[in-house]
């Protein structure tokens, strides 16, 4: 069995020299023949690049990065590419609902001792697949959360200081939804998840009953007061909780009153009026 790491070289708070630092433990662990690849890229399109060339070469792709790392790499490589995943980003919803160890070298222990897995991918507008998406204040929270990257504030901090500008600046719009054909209409919603996970990085979890290989779209739409939104992600860090209107479906399309931006697992994918989900059952085959 031969390994590569896709390792990216701007997810999470690691520096370069720390991320180096880590995967020479985690080559030691896959072997001598493991490659590393992808800390020199400048760009996501570069990076997908090196992705791509890397699947090519070896039999199990190793993601190391965040949850948008994973992202790119699944909408990159052959669908049939045999991946596994290393968490190095911030929230890493991904690692944290498999149960990987945050630990490159246990995480690297694991990859190699462990079996494939086909778990579940959504597939966003017929044409981004995905394992987490949102649209509303998540998107505005994440253009901001960008900003401040730029300028190396970065995890966590960047993130919650993403959120708390978004409160008061984001306007909430109403929301047509037709899963599996029943159709509704939710007024002044301030966000609508689309998910494979209960989690929502950061050990938030907000959609309790997602599971990765079910077989189904599990969506939230949210429209209650900001206080209560507030309060209620402060408890999701300690106990599940879901707040909103919650449905399972095997395809979804969304309709707004006005156009908002989709994000597909931490990254923002474009604005419109109307986006459609299916669900893609063990498209996604990983070994941990």
């Amino acid at each position: 069995m031969k390994y590569g790491i896709i390792v990216n070289p701007v997810s999470g708070k690691k520096s370069l020299a720390r991320k180096r630092r880590a995967l020479s433990y985690a080559v030691e662990v896959l072997g001598g023949d493991c490659v590393v690849v992808g800390l020199d890229t400048t760009s996501r399109r570069q990076f997908a690049e090196c992705a791509r060339d890397l699947s090519k070469k070896v039999d199990t792709l190793v993601v190391a990065g965040g949850d948008g790392t994973v992202s790119d790499v699944i909408n990159t490589v052959d669908p049939e590419m045999n991946l596994a995943y290393l968490p190095l980003g911030s929230a890493c919803a991904l690692g944290q609902v498999l149960g990987l160890p945050f630990n490159v070298e246990k995480a690297a222990a694991q990859i190699r001792d462990g079996s494939a897995h086909h778990l579940d991918l959504i597939l966003c507008d017929n044409d981004k697949k995905a394992i987490m998406a949102s649209i509303g204040i998540n998107s505005f929270t994440l253009q901001t959360r960008e900003k401040l990257l730029k300028i190396g504030i970065k995890g966590g901090m960047a993130y919650g200081s993403g959120t708390t500008a978004a409160y008061f600046k984001y306007k909430r719009t109403d929301v047509t939804i037709n899963a599996d054909g029943e159709v509704f209409t939710l007024r002044n919603v301030i966000t609508t998840i689309i998910g494979k996970t209960p989690s929502f990085g950061y050990r938030m979890i907000l959609v309790p009953e997602a599971k990765i290989d079910d077989g189904y779209l599990h969506l939230l739409a949210v429209n209650v007061g900001y206080f209560r939104v507030a309060y209620n992600i402060f408890k999701s860090f300690f106990a599940p909780i879901r707040t909103g209107e919650y449905r399972k479906a095997t395809n979804v399309r969304i309709t707004l009153k006005e156009p908002r931006f989709l994000q597909i697992d931490g990254n923002i994918y474009k604005k419109a009026k109307e986006f459609e989900f299916a669900v893609l059952p063990g498209a996604l085959k990983l070994t941990f």
